[in-house]
């Protein structure tokens, strides 16, 4: 299977880590936090809360999952590299809560959060 999931999921790699969305068939997110029709994707939590994170579910079993891409696409969003982000200071840490066995993906629901520590 050489892909990793968050090609699967979105960050469609053409030399480097492009747009880090959700992207299925050619349809971007729209309103609501559940979308997707290959791929049921949820959102949940807030900024200012305790962490953001998504829960991804129909992705298949043994896709590798490249943390790699997901921490370069995260820092791409990080203080000081856009006007757009905001002034935080803590680091993207994505924490694996479920989905994942030794780096594959067990055709389970998929959940990862960015927990907020500032």
């Amino acid at each position: 299977m050489g892909r990793s999931v968050i090609a699967w999921w979105g960050i469609r790699e053409e030399g480097r880590v492009s747009v880090f969305r959700p992207w299925f068939g050619g349809q971007v997110a729209g309103r609501g936090s559940t979308f997707g029709r290959l791929f049921t994707v949820t959102t949940f939590g807030e900024s200012h809360g305790g962490g953001l994170g998504v829960v991804i579910d129909g992705c298949p079993a043994g896709i590798p999952l490249d943390h790699g891409a997901i921490a370069t696409a995260l820092a791409r969003r990080r203080p000081g590299q856009s006007k757009y982000v905001s002034n935080r200071k803590e680091p993207d840490a994505v924490e694996v809560l479920s989905g994942v066995f030794e780096g594959h993906t067990l055709g389970t629901p998929l959940t990862m959060i960015v927990r907020n520590k500032d």
